[in-house]
């Protein structure tokens, strides 16, 4: 009996930890322009009403490689998060052209990663016109090459050809440092300058200002949807896709002030480890083992002794009492297999581990 009830209080539990638990609600954060908020709870969902949905999309802009059902979910910084295996990326939405703000939480499994975390910019870059943000440098530190050095930084392409950038004095991490790294906050805000062709951005990394830049290009065009003019996260016109892990992304349609971003850094609290994180199962993939003996081989062929027809004693209606008195294991068995179908079907989720 004990052990029955152990049994159904322990799948009560991991079906409860599976379960997307949101601390962020949109009491915490900033409403005033905020145009999409994707929280990334197993499906590309956007939580303000009747914003537009993300969509999958394939690195460099192809057709995603993957099925709706078969990306990968973690436990996150808020609910769950998505796992980018370097294959696909997400698409969200064009902010407009009157400034914006763009944030995303990161983790990433490589360091000094040169795949876009945040990108904005058309999908046809000829001529190169856009604003990213990468793991690493998009410039190359005195007597470096491009790529190799620390961020995450902030890059853009404008014009003149060249690649004016943000990034922090001191590094969050640099290419020696152990993986997975931290999960970091990144925020980007965007405002067209009177030229009409620039803009001026600035970054945050974990709700701390890291510097502005005035000569970054204005990627925007009206006919944004022909021209694929999107924030994209894991996808570009060139590099590979994300090796990590992206959660809660934001979009606002003004520039959020540096008070409005370090609340929204703080609402979210401390962000879990990668040891803290699990692996869920939202789509029913990853089936079980079937772990149930073969007895076939051991099956009893012995013939079973004739059953009687005669009418049941009073003797076997004292056992049944007495099955009753210690307990009637087999009604709880019966009742905790019910319960635990209920919850699974509630639920619907597995948690794996892999470590």
């Amino acid at each position: 009996m004990r052990r029955v009830l152990s049994l159904v209080f322990a799948v009560i539990m991991i079906a409860t930890f599976a379960t997307a638990v949101n601390a962020v609600s949109k009491d915490d954060i900033p409403q005033d322009g905020l145009i999409g908020w994707f929280k990334l709870d197993g499906n590309l969902k956007n939580e303000v009403e009747g914003g537009e949905d993300a969509v999958w999309i394939g690195k460099n802009f192809s057709e995603p490689l993957w099925d709706e059902d078969e990306y990968i979910w973690w436990t996150g910084v808020d609910g769950y998060c998505w796992q980018s295996d370097q294959t696909d990326g997400i698409r969200f939405l064009n902010p407009g052209n009157e400034g914006f703000t763009m944030a995303i939480w990161f983790m990433d499994l490589t360091a000094g990663s040169y795949s876009p975390i945040l990108w904005y910019g058309q999908q046809n870059q000829n001529p190169e016109n856009w604003i990213g943000c990468w793991g690493n440098t998009v410039n190359p530190y005195e007597g470096g090459d491009a790529w190799t050095g620390y961020g995450p930084s902030l890059g853009s392409n404008n014009p003149a050809g060249t690649r004016p950038e943000i990034r922090p004095e001191k590094s969050l991490y640099d290419k020696t440092a152990e993986v997975p790294l931290p999960w970091t906050f990144i925020t980007i805000t965007c405002i067209p300058n009177e030229d009409g062709e620039t803009t001026t951005t600035e970054l945050y990394l974990n709700g701390e200002y890291i510097g502005t830049n005035t000569q970054t290009p204005n990627p925007y065009v009206e006919n944004y949807e022909e021209a694929g003019c999107y924030i994209y996260t894991s996808c570009n016109y060139w590099d590979p896709a994300l090796n990590g892990f992206v959660d809660e992304c934001l979009i606002y349609n003004r520039v959020l002030s540096a008070d409005e971003i370090a609340a929204i850094y703080a609402a979210y609290g401390t962000p879990p480890t990668y040891e803290e994180m699990e692996e869920v199962d939202l789509y029913g993939n990853n089936e079980p083992e079937d772990t149930t003996a073969d007895t076939t081989k051991t099956e009893d062929t012995t013939k079973a002794p004739e059953t009687s027809d005669t009418p049941e004693t009073s003797g076997s209606e004292d056992t049944k009492a007495e099955d009753e008195k210690k307990g009637g294991c087999g009604s709880v068995v019966t009742g905790a297999a019910a319960l635990v179908m209920t919850v699974v079907s509630v639920f619907g989720v597995a948690v794996i581990k892999r470590k």
